[in-house]
C-alpha cells in the first residue's frame, strides 16, 4: 500500500534517495511472501491497492507495472545474495516473478539438472525458439496444418509433455518439470534441423510459429531458459 501509494503521487526512489524506505518495504515484501511461502499473486495486489488509491484505466496499468519492476530489482537482488547463480535467477523470475512462492523450488530445479547431459542443448534450443518468435503474433495453433514429420514429431513431444509438466508444476515437484522439458532437447533439434519456419506460405508459416509459440510457453511454465548463460560463455553480471 505504502508502495503503491508513493508510486501514484511521483515519489520513486531514484540512485541513493530513497527517503520513504520504499526499497526496505520491498525487500520485506518479498522475504515475507518467499519465507512464509504465500500463494499471493503479486500483480494482483498491487492493482488492489492502485485501486484503493482511485488509480483506474492507464494510470492503474502504468503504476502497477512501474510497482512490479521495482519489486522484481529487490527480489532478484534477494535471490543472488543468497548464493543463486544471477543467470537462473533471470530465467525464473521470467517465469514466476507474479507467484514469488515458486521461485525457490524453480530455482533448486535448475541448478540440480544445470550439469545434465542435455541442459546446454536444450537452453540452445529454447533461445533458437525466442528468437524465431521476436516480433511475431501467431494466432491460434492448429496442429492439423503441421506437414513435416519433424513438425509432428515436436509437436507430439510437446503435447505429451505438457500434462506431465502441468501435474509436476501443481505438484510442486520441479525436478520432475526440468526432467519432462530435457525430453524436449532431441525433438526441438530435429524440428530446426529440418524444417524452415519463416516461408513463403502463410499458412504454414502460421502453423510453424503456432508450435514454437506453445514450446514456448511450456518452457515458461518453469523458467525461460533461453536467459541461462552456458559455460565459456561471459558470466559476468549486468545488473539491470
Amino acid at each position: 500500500d505504502s508502495i503503491v501509494g508513493c508510486f501514484s503521487v511521483g515519489l520513486v526512489p531514484t540512485g541513493s534517495q530513497d527517503p520513504y524506505a520504499l526499497r526496505r518495504q520491498a525487500i520485506g515484501l518479498v522475504r515475507m511472501i518467499v519465507e512464509g511461502e504465500l500463494p499471493l499473486l503479486l500483480r494482483e495486489l498491487v492493482r488492489e491497492a492502485g485501486a484503493a488509491f482511485g488509480l483506474e484505466g492507464d494510470r492503474l496499468d502504468g503504476v502497477t507495472e512501474g510497482v512490479l519492476d521495482f519489486i522484481r530489482q529487490r527480489a532478484r537482488t534477494l535471490f543472488i545474495e543468497s548464493g543463486h547463480d544471477y543467470d537462473l535467477v533471470d530465467a525464473v523470475l521470467a517465469a514466476s516473478f507474479d507467484l514469488l512462492v515458486g521461485v525457490r523450488p524453480r530455482l533448486a530445479a535448475l541448478s540440480h539438472f544445470r550439469a545434465a547431459e542435455d541442459f546446454d542443448g536444450l537452453v540452445i534450443g529454447a533461445r533458437r525458439v525466442m528468437n524465431i518468435l521476436k516480433g511475431q503474433s501467431p494466432g491460434p495453433f492448429d496442429p492439423g496444418r503441421l506437414v513435416e514429420p519433424a513438425s509432428i514429431a515436436l509437436n507430439e513431444a510437446r503435447a505429451g509433455a505438457s500434462e506431465r509438466v502441468e501435474k509436476a508444476v501443481g505438484e510442486g515437484d520441479l525436478d520432475a518439470a526440468v526432467r519432462e522439458l530435457l525430453r524436449l532437447r532431441k525433438p526441438i533439434d530435429g524440428f530446426f534441423d529440418d524444417v524452415m519456419v519463416m516461408v513463403d506460405d502463410e499458412s504454414l508459416r502460421d502453423a510453424r510459429l503456432g508450435l514454437l509459440a506453445e514450446v514456448r510457453d511450456l518452457f515458461l511454465r518453469v523458467a525461460d531458459f533461453s536467459l541461462v548463460v552456458l559455460e565459456g560463455e561471459d558470466r559476468d553480471e549486468q545488473e539491470g
